[in-house]
């Protein structure tokens, strides 16, 4: 199937609407109250499925996996969107790869599959060609104001 250009540009203007959206509602809902994590095996501690959320539980890894998680929700979280579509792109793609550069060094350090250890290394380089990209880009498009 042969998609026209005008169509392509629309269905990923869409697409990119709506995760800007989805990222809005996310930035502007009430922060979560964060207490002392609950005793684990507890209710609190718990989900449904049985997942003990307490990263206590965990390896170093995952627990290290779990808390760059958790830091870039919070950064998400905190990201002021531009109104321009560009340029919110470039930014959070930039924080997505980063995670992502996080999250495969991670793996290279503590990971025991030679696979996804080698696979984790060329994340690092490819996501930094791209952090450097989107660098590049912000830094030479000026920041323009949302339209009133």
């Amino acid at each position: 199937m042969i998609i026209r250009p005008s169509l392509r540009r629309a269905r990923l203007g869409l697409i990119a609407c709506i995760g800007l959206a989805s990222l809005q509602a996310i930035a502007e809902a009430p922060p979560h109250q964060h207490h002392s994590p609950a005793p684990p095996g507890s209710a609190a501690a718990t989900r449904a499925d049985g997942y003990d959320m307490n990263s206590a539980n965990l390896g170093p890894g995952s627990q290290q996996l779990h808390q760059a998680h958790m830091n870039a929700l919070q950064e998400m979280q905190r990201m002021r969107l531009s109104g321009d579509v560009d340029r919110d792109f470039a930014q959070m793609m930039k924080n997505h790869h980063e995670q992502g550069v996080k999250m495969a060094e991670i793996e290279a350090a503590e990971g025991k599959s030679p696979e996804l250890k080698a696979m984790a290394k060329k994340i690092v380089k490819s996501q930094r060609d791209d952090i450097r990209q989107l660098d590049n880009w912000l830094k030479k498009s000026p920041e323009k104001r949302p339209m009133q």
